[in-house]
């Protein structure tokens, strides 16, 4: 049986109501305190699985799918937790409830915290992998780092500048074996303009041709490589848009071809009509997938599918205007695109610094060394999972940098402290319901 996807853009007519899983904005390391989290987080784990099968999210049923390996995990860790606690008190008391034979319980039952570790590292470390790729695969870097000259107001300042920017930019592209999407026509030009013919940048040449120039040549010639500089960017920008609309938007042609193929091989007891309809559906579970894989990586799959094909076509105006205007609002785009997919990875690296301090208090605990080292160890994850819970609340909820100290308070503490706050850049404003026509 084919579940009908519920993602925007998919077909017609279809409400966008899903929010693919993405994980806890708590790190689920080794505590008594788990008790009061395992039913529910079971619960939404189990939604997740239903909602990722029902959306075709692989991404989404992978993930939900190694948390709830770790429920049972969990549930075990945590009893064996609570009794080693009411065995440490009994110590601090000196009331011996428990037998001595019950310190070799205490060593066992650190086990299970620790298979917990591994299956929740596993799940952030997959979760920073995800990120990490994405952001390579766009040159957001290399962008932001071109420079202005126009803005810059002395020939030195632009020179130093220039310069500077040259010879990091040749090594940005003599690292990577693929270039980043830029014509070598404009490369070896905008190099030509700045370098001699040897291999390595001779800023003595440089300068001396500029020593050369009059006033009005150096204006010209800065305005010459500035043009070459918005060249080189409008061509990178362009490149980072094709390359989200081709991975997370539409689907390449041997894909389509293998969707044929499938439906051929599959269904050949369907009528031409009924395969084109079974083929259109399976293509727009496969969108459903894409679109998943980008709003776990950046939140924003909704804003980027809506503003992405105008750009695209602002591009191609003939009116330099509208040509302008598609490149600001896509540099505008690709920056929210990777601020966001930044946020998620370190969120994801701060949970996995929690766990790797959790699971090292765990070992020490199982060794013989002082167990005031393994208690600062475990006590470091928590505070670090603590700060990771305030990274998911105070940062990933909108867009920017700037932290929204307000959402880290629970929210029937918070409306009785703060007043509402305008949610004009709050992401959940990119998840609302909305028809396709």
């Amino acid at each position: 049986m084919i579940n009908k996807c519920t993602q925007p853009h998919c077909s017609s007519n279809v409400t966008q109501t899903y929010k693919p899983y993405a994980g806890p904005s708590t790190v689920n390391t080794p505590s008594f305190l788990n008790i009061f989290g395992i039913v529910k987080d079971c619960f939404e784990l189990i939604s997740a699985l239903i909602k990722a099968k029902k959306n075709n999210d692989t991404e989404g049923k992978f993930d939900a799918n190694i948390r709830l390996a770790g429920i049972p995990v969990n549930a075990i860790s945590t009893t064996s937790s609570i009794v080693n606690n009411a065995y440490q008190f009994s110590l601090l008391l000196h009331a011996h409830i428990f037998s001595n034979s019950f310190k070799v319980f205490s060593k066992v039952s650190i086990i299970p915290g620790i298979v917990l570790c591994f299956i929740e590292g596993i799940f952030e470390s997959i979760g920073a992998w995800r990120n990490g790729s994405f952001l390579k695969s766009l040159n957001s870097q290399i962008i932001k780092e071109i420079p202005n000259l126009l803005s810059l107001s002395s020939t030195k300042e632009k020179e130093k500048v220039l310069l500077s920017w040259a010879v990091k930019f040749e090594k940005q592209m003599n690292s990577s074996k693929k270039k980043p999407g830029i014509e070598l026509t404009a490369v070896t030009q905008i190099l030509q303009l700045i370098r001699s013919n040897l291999s390595t940048f001779d800023k003595g040449y440089f300068r001396s041709l500029l020593e050369k120039m009059t006033e009005t040549e150096k204006g010209v010639f800065f305005d010459i490589v500035q043009r070459f500089l918005d060249q080189i960017k409008l061509q990178l920008v362009q490149t980072d848009i094709s390359s989200l609309k081709n991975s997370y938007l539409s689907l390449s042609s041997e894909r389509k071809h293998q969707l044929n193929i499938f439906v051929t091989q599959k269904y050949p007891y369907l009528s031409t009509r009924e395969a084109a309809e079974k083929i259109n559906e399976l293509k727009d579970q496969a969108r459903c997938e894409q679109q998943a894989k980008l709003d776990r990586r950046t939140d924003l799959a909704k804003e980027v599918t809506n503003n992405l094909p105008e750009i695209e076509e602002d591009f191609l105006s003939f009116d330099s205007t509208v040509r302008q205007s598609a490149l600001t609002r896509a540099e505008a785009l690709l920056k929210d695109v990777t601020i966001q997919a930044e946020k998620k990875l370190y969120h994801h690296i701060v949970g996995i610094v929690a766990i790797a301090m959790s699971l090292i208090g765990l070992i020490f605990a199982l060794t013989v060394c002082p167990q005031i080292i393994a208690l600062l160890f475990i006590t470091l994850g928590a505070c670090t999972g603590l700060a990771r819970y305030f990274m998911a609340k105070g940062l990933l909820g909108h867009k920017g940098w700037a932290m929204d100290y307000k959402n880290c308070v629970p929210g029937w503490i918070g409306k009785r402290i703060f007043k509402p706050s305008p949610a004009n850049t709050d992401l959940s404003s990119h998840r609302v319901t909305s028809k396709m026509g």
